[in-house]
């Protein structure tokens, strides 16, 4: 965490978050001699123009949607065409879903005042570019769902990537039959579900913010699904959990253990893989390393915490007390491996996201980053526990190994606990803004 900081301290400028808005013809505040033609937006990234939604605002208060977007000189400019002979004070809104399925909306205000003439005022004329003459879906501010509500369907979704992780680590790594075993087996099957009806919810939830639907309407749009790659990659999502879900209920061999672990290696991998593209692993600074290192921080941080998990969960009730220890060693290596690759990647990732250590503490994103990053010092430290009691030597009598057992349980349930803890702050970095 002080090499993070100090890093943070010689960062450079980083290029802007999803996407966001940059400037406005008209902008806000303006007072125009003659009523413009149309709007132009111009914002940080490249704009989906099937994604772009807006609506006016008269002085009279009625409310009326614009037409569908029109492309602009950049792939980062739209244009709406407005309507003739506008007067008085008018509002403008704006929505649009960015590349990485993040949601971002604005307004502007300007005056139609035909007693001034205005150096900025923008006279009618005939749009340059020819109208796109499909209905625009209808603006809203619906919200498919409150955001308490997609935090748990995301959280919900993490904790099952890493049960699933930790399922296939134990197999491999730790003690083989434990996908098998009567325990591994339920929590395979649930895990699976799990990732599959949230990542369905998550992509009607996308699908809604998109055209302004509730989640039942927004069944009707599932031939979107590829439209953009915010919804391509959710999609993909959904088909390996479901693909997981059915590998969760076939009956395997002792044989067939290896070979179904490194299917589902593949399975989170590809899983891992879209969920990067979903979050900030595409914005700001250094682009190029954000989804490689995205995966790499996941897969590390499901190894160490659903390696645990499992541990707790499913290994020790199976073993005795001497076996237990062993288990807690081969876990033991396993950690030395996965947590410096979680902290190195989420130094790339801290240090892409934020180019000064002020944002840590001004931005909401850098101040849940931080509390992330306390969490996961806390999270080391317990860890550090347990490998000094591990490395500590013992005699042979039951009732230390039985002691040891004890200790080495408890603060792994207390790692565990913290670790749920770093995965519900996990949960809200997703969509927390950088301003």
């Amino acid at each position: 965490m002080a090499l993070v900081v100090i890093l943070l301290g010689i960062g450079a400028d980083v290029a802007r978050a999803h996407n966001s808005y940059d400037s406005s013809t008209p902008a806000d505040g303006d007072v125009l001699g003659v009523s413009p033609s149309e709007w132009t937006i111009t914002f940080a990234k490249e704009v989906p123009l099937d994604s772009a939604l807006a609506e006016i605002i008269t002085a009279d208060g009625v409310r009326a949607d614009l037409g569908a977007a029109l492309a602009g000189p950049q792939s980062n400019v739209i244009r709406f065409v407005l309507p003739e002979n506008l007067s008085g004070a008018i509002g403008l809104r704006w929505k649009l879903i960015g590349q990485d399925g993040h949601v971002v909306s604005g307004r502007v205000g300007f005056t139609v005042d035909p007693t001034i003439t205005t150096p900025g005022a923008v006279p009618p004329s005939t749009p340059t570019t020819t109208a796109n003459t499909e209905e625009a879906p209808q603006f809203s501010d619906t919200n498919p769902a409150p955001e308490p509500v997609r935090w748990l369907v995301r959280l919900a979704v993490y904790v099952a990537l890493l049960v699933l992780a930790g399922l296939v680590v134990s197999e491999l790594f730790i003690a083989q039959g434990t996908m098998r075993s009567e325990r591994g087996s339920l929590l395979l099957r649930v895990s699976g579900s799990t990732l599959t009806v949230g990542s369905w919810l998550q992509l009607l939830l996308l699908l809604g913010d998109i055209h302004g639907t509730s989640i039942f309407e927004a069944v009707g749009k599932l031939s979107d699904s590829f439209d953009s790659t915010a919804l391509g990659m959710t999609t993909s999502r959904l088909f390996v959990g479901i693909t997981v879900l059915c590998v969760s209920f076939v009956q395997f061999a002792e044989s067939d253990e290896g070979r179904v672990s490194r299917s589902m290696i593949g399975l989170l991998g590809l899983f891992g893989l879209a969920l990067a593209f979903t979050g900030h692993s595409r914005s700001r600074a250094w682009p190029v390393l954000g989804v490689p290192a995205d995966v790499a921080h996941t897969a590390a941080i499901a190894t160490w915490l659903g390696g645990l998990a499992i541990l707790l969960l499913v290994v020790l009730p199976m073993v005795d007390d001497r076996d237990a220890l062993e288990t807690f060693r081969r876990f033991g290596r396993l950690a030395t491996i996965a947590v410096p690759v979680m902290i190195g990647t989420g130094v790339v990732q801290t240090l892409r996201l934020h180019g000064g250590i002020t944002t840590l503490f001004s931005q909401t994103h850098g101040r849940v980053l931080l509390l992330k990053l306390v969490l996961v010092v806390g999270m080391l430290a317990l860890a550090n526990k347990s490998r000094k009691l591990n490395l500590r030597r013992i005699a042979d009598e039951a009732g230390r190994v039985a002691t040891r057992r004890q200790q080495l349980t408890r603060a792994a349930l207390t790692e565990c606990a913290v670790g749920g803890t770093v995965m519900a702050v996990t949960a809200i970095l997703v969509t927390s803004n950088f301003g």
